[in-house]
């Protein structure tokens, strides 16, 4: 989920909030609710078709999460569905974005329908929905395929969520443990292996006096599908390996820039000590001189007493 899907959702909460303080199913509160939150204009600034297609299939899985999930009062569900049901007729793509729906979903849609607690706009809005085509019923909400996660260069810098490592790596495990329950002894692989075995015996059966060109080729189809299932499970393990020697590079990098902080404080440490030193150094210098001042200041008020001495007696002498 993206950042600006995680602000979706929160703000579907609150509008769920607000349609509930109403205490009533019906959907013009909602639609008061809807107008005063401003989420009409959920779907500007969006630079492009791609981004605006992406946010508004992030848009409707959240929103399809709400109402099969909620549990608290039927309010919040007939919340979240009203905000299911704007959200794919307001989207600007013109419904190209669509509802998946897995079959234990549907299940779930169909036993609230049955409920009689809820207003008859609830089943004609899930009726609209569904002669709209608004639902792809799918085996998995997530849509996998190959070319998104082998394709090089397919994640854009701009667009990469938290999540999406751990959704590749959750899909590579998926692959790889498919891949390996077809090769296995009690996969498909086998199975077809002892089928193309008995159709190629057949065919030699057949065409026993035939030599040359008149020979029907003997069929590789489980050898090709083998091979093909080997390199998908090498690449995969290379991406692994990959993403491994990622993980140690930056254990790697941090740890050197642990080292370069830890240096860096050291140096300041020693340059603070060094300048204490170079600030300690002229106090003790003066400490030193102060006796010099003390003597020179006696032998200053000595010489003034003799000369002072020295007058007196000339002046007795004189006056004699």
């Amino acid at each position: 989920m993206s950042e600006f899907s995680a602000g979706f959702e929160k703000d579907c909460f609150k509008l769920i909030d607000e349609f509930k303080k109403h205490k009533t199913a019906e959907f013009k509160y909602f639609c008061h609710e809807w107008k005063k939150m401003n989420f009409q204009f959920i779907f500007c600034g969006r630079q492009t078709d791609a981004d605006l297609i992406e946010f508004t299939s992030e848009a409707l899985l959240i929103a399809k999460h709400l109402f099969l999930k909620s549990s608290e009062s039927p309010l919040d569900r007939i919340g979240a569905l009203y905000i299911l049901y704007a959200m794919y007729f307001k989207q600007p793509t013109f419904q190209f974005c669509k509802i998946r729906i897995c079959m234990n979903e549907w299940i779930e849609i169909r036993k609230f329908l049955e409920l009689n607690n809820h207003p008859d706009q609830v089943t004609l809005i899930v009726w609209k929905l569904f002669i709209s085509d608004a639902f792809r019923f799918v085996e998995n909400e997530m849509e996998y395929g190959f070319e998104t996660f082998f394709l090089k260069g397919a994640r854009r810098k701009s667009k990469i969520s938290l999540e999406e490592p751990k959704k590749q790596s959750r899909f590579k495990n998926f692959v790889e443990h498919e891949i390996r329950n077809l090769k296995s002894l009690d996969g498909i692989l086998s199975a077809m292996n002892v089928l193309e075995t008995a159709y190629n015996e057949m065919k030699d059966s057949l065409q026993e006096n035939e030599t040359g060109e008149d020979r029907m080729q003997q069929s590789t189809f489980v050898g090709e599908v083998r091979k093909e299932f080997d390199g998908l499970l090498d690449e995969l393990n290379q991406k692994k390996a990959g993403e491994n020697s990622g993980v140690v590079s930056e254990h790697k990098k941090a740890d050197s820039e642990i080292g370069k902080k830890r240096k860096q404080l050291r140096q300041k440490a020693l340059f603070n000590i060094v300048e204490d030193k170079r600030y300690e150094s002229p106090a003790k210098s003066d400490r030193k001189k102060k006796p010099a001042k003390k003597r020179n200041s006696r032998s200053r008020k000595k010489l003034e007493s003799e000369s002072d001495l020295s007058l007196t007696d000339t002046t007795d002498v004189n006056s004699d």
